[in-house]
C-alpha cells in the first residue's frame, strides 16, 4: 500500500542517487545527481527520465542528493 501511495501535494515525483564515478565517466558529468525513479508527472511529461544526471536546479550546482534535496524542498 505504502508503494502506491500518491505522494503529497508539491513534490517533484523524483527520486535521484549520488553520482558515482562510473555514470560520471559514462555521462561526462563533473557534478550532480543521478535520476533513480520519475513519477508519471511533469516531470516525465518535461522529458526527465531515469538515468539523467541532474547538474543543476534554478541556476545552482548540485552536489550531493542531500543538497539536491534541500534546494527542491
Amino acid at each position: 500500500l505504502a508503494a502506491s501511495a500518491p505522494r503529497p501535494p508539491g513534490t517533484l515525483g523524483v527520486e535521484v542517487q549520488a553520482l558515482t564515478p562510473a555514470v560520471a565517466s559514462l555521462t561526462g558529468a563533473t557534478r550532480g545527481v543521478v535520476v533513480t525513479w520519475v513519477e508519471n508527472s511533469g516531470a516525465a511529461e518535461g522529458g526527465l527520465m531515469v538515468g539523467d544526471v541532474i547538474e543543476a536546479a534554478d541556476g545552482r550546482p548540485i552536489t550531493t542528493p542531500r543538497h539536491w534535496d534541500v534546494l527542491t524542498a
